[in-house]
């Protein structure tokens, strides 16, 4: 009975992974048609861990990214950003945080610096051999030579499958859309500014640390000139201390 129960909800798992990954598919066949098209390399290293075990309630995030663009010959992006949290409660927590970027072709015609606050809410929970992550983030965002303050609005959809036999290894799907709060550098800006959508493994190294390999894809809605779809290979080494 028990073998049953176990095989049906197998079953339930792996429909819905043949779900998220064809409208994954879908989604990325779509954007790719009708934009202009970049093969990328992106890096992330990220640290989050509480601040003391006193305070353990009390937690930092370090991160740092660089991506790089025009079929990988060049860095087109390097993102800095450091923040502070408090776990709410053991699936929830609340940040607030600083991010300095600068970015160059193909995202933007010339190199400019972006300096930004960020607030989100951050949710995950293991069921059994998936866990589900939620992440909602409002960005101010102050670009350099723009006279405006740019309001966006992030919201994350991750699911983390942990292959049986393999408590190791896991299959990864995430999505994450950008919307525009507000109009600035004199472009009716609100509404869908990207999408982001990835597919790939992680490997859980140590009990701290877990690497995270696969495909990412970006697409970005420009106002003024060719939509943009990026084709990244996405690699990731996160920390949790």
């Amino acid at each position: 009975m028990s073998q049953n129960i176990e095989n049906d909800y197998q079953a339930k798992n792996n429909s819905i992974w043949k779900i998220v990954i064809c409208c994954m598919i879908f989604i990325i066949h779509t954007v790719s048609c009708a934009a202009e098209n970049d093969f990328q390399i992106w890096t992330n290293t990220t640290a989050i861990g509480s601040i003391s075990k006193k305070h353990s309630k009390f937690k930092y995030w370090l991160e740092y990214q660089a991506r790089f663009g025009d079929d990988s010959s060049k860095l087109s992006q390097l993102l800095l950003r450091p923040g502070i949290g408090y776990q709410v409660l053991p699936t929830t927590s609340f940040w607030l945080g600083y991010a300095w970027i600068r970015t160059a072709q193909p995202f933007s015609i010339r190199p400019i610096e972006e300096n930004r606050i960020w607030q989100q809410l951050l949710w995950s929970k293991r069921f059994s051999q998936v866990t589900g992550t939620l992440r909602s983030r409002l960005e101010e965002r102050f670009i350099q030579d723009r006279n405006h303050t740019a309001w966006r609005y992030r919201q994350l959809f991750r699911l983390a499958y942990a292959i049986p036999n393999h408590e190791q290894l896991s299959l990864i799907a995430m999505d994450e859309l950008f919307y525009h709060l507000n109009h600035f550098n004199i472009q009716r800006n609100v509404g869908l500014d990207q999408n982001r959508a990835f597919i790939g493994l992680g490997y859980k190294t140590t009990q701290v640390s877990t690497i995270e390999l696969g495909y990412l894809n970006q697409y970005i809605k420009r106002p003024l000139r060719e939509h943009f779809n990026g084709n990244c290979l996405y690699m990731s080494l996160l920390f949790n201390f």
